[in-house]
């Protein structure tokens, strides 16, 4: 990891970490530990351990503390099981309940180990140049420019037979800074790039380019006029389009949510119904790692439950289709989809891949500011709105 702010180095610095997560299920496929407690939200166990491991490759500590682990989890995942019967005993019969785990069919896939070589002294004066030009605007009151390089091996193994070895390298390059206008209020900016090799990220002279602009976004943000809150007809584009389909629709069609009676359930009832226009169709694809010159970053061969990574259609032409699913089951959906994942530590759960919206009807980028102004007048409103770029997702 590697920042700089104003031409000044801030941070320099490497580690190396090693640790294991242990899943214990206990109960069968219909009926297992997770199963929700209803009526107590807080009754949940936890089913994952996380340990530290040693660094060195001496299998009697990395034997010790995993079977540590292990027998922690058993203990842990029957106690819960016992506390699972008797909730479900007294209480009235679910309305179609789902089985608790999938049958898969196990895998074994081993890949190359991943690592990575970095300049870093190179790297160091490159960020330095790349962050100085914030130095000259006074009014710019934050700023950095961070790389983050990371290699990370995994080794996963269950007790129905499957065994997968991956390996994967990820770069992170990150602008960030804020200014403020007259009345206070904070105005922040960022950029972010991502790259599986260093090599791959843009050269020097483009990101010192992407400061400036960044600079110069910054001050015609500063002397902006404040807008009320505004009704009226919008255009998402860019990274504002990405964001929005990503936060208002992607989470909402995660298998695990329709699962969660204390979730919004948006589309639990919505399958094969009309959710979208029908000239958008919705799919994530977690096998591309490319789409045209851009690296993704949702690609991976296997999910964090050991199923094969597949593309999944979610909207077909407006219609919702199926959820994004996990090992957990969503009443007649009963296999995984392979988009069980994980935060290191955590249990997986439906998530994102690399998200990909279609449409079959088009327009130039004139045409659509076009049909923007005449739905302003059509609203009798004094104009329209276009969003290009955006925060973030909050």
């Amino acid at each position: 990891t590697l920042a700089a702010s104003n031409g000044a180095l801030q941070r320099s610095d490497e580690q190396r970490t090693r640790f294991g997560t242990v899943e214990v299920r206990v109960g069968d496929y219909l009926l297992d530990n997770t199963h929700p407690i209803r009526g107590d939200t807080g009754a949940a166990s936890p089913r994952i351990s996380r340990v530290t491991l040693p660094l060195t490759d001496e299998e009697l500590p990395i034997r010790l503390a995993l079977w540590r682990a292990t027998d922690r989890t058993f203990k842990q995942a029957s106690e819960a099981l016992t506390r699972v019967k008797t909730n479900v005993a007294s209480k009235i019969r679910e309305e179609d309940p789902a089985p608790d785990f999938s049958r898969e069919e196990p895998q074994t896939h081993s890949g190359d180990q991943a690592a990575y070589t970095l300049d870093t002294a190179q790297w160091e004066a490159r960020l330095r140049r790349i962050s100085a030009p914030f130095a000259d605007d006074p009014l710019v009151f934050r700023s950095d420019v961070s790389l983050s390089v990371a290699s990370h091996n995994r080794y996963y193994t269950t007790s129905e037979g499957t065994q997968i070895a991956t390996g994967e390298v990820s770069c992170r390059l990150f602008i960030q800074a804020m200014t403020k206008a007259e009345d206070g209020m904070e105005l922040p900016l960022y950029a972010s790039y991502f790259a599986r090799s260093p090599e791959g990220l843009p050269d020097e002279k483009e990101l010192i380019a992407d400061v400036r602009e960044m600079m110069a976004l910054l001050g015609r943000l500063r002397r902006a006029p404040l807008v009320d809150p505004f009704s009226g007809p919008a255009v998402l584009s860019g990274r504002a389009a990405g964001v929005f389909f990503h936060e208002i629709f992607g989470h909402r069609v995660e298998g695990h949510r329709q699962r969660n009676v204390n979730d919004a359930q948006t589309f639990a009832k919505s399958v094969n119904a009309s959710v979208l226009p029908p000239f958008l169709s919705v799919g994530f694809d977690p096998t591309l790692r490319k789409r045209g010159d851009t690296e993704l970053m949702g690609y991976y061969q296997y999910d964090d439950e050991g199923v094969r990574a597949r593309r999944v259609t979610v909207v077909d032409k407006g219609i919702l289709k199926t959820f994004l699913l996990d090992r957990a089951p969503v009443r007649t959906m009963v296999q995984s989809n392979g988009h069980g994942r994980a935060e290191p530590g955590f249990a997986p759960v439906s998530r994102q891949s690399n998200l990909i919206v279609e449409s079959s009807r088009t327009v130039s980028d004139e045409a659509l500011m076009t049909m923007l102004r005449d739905e302003a007048r059509k609203q009798g409103k004094a104009f329209g709105l276009f969003f290009d770029n955006i925060e973030g997702g909050f």
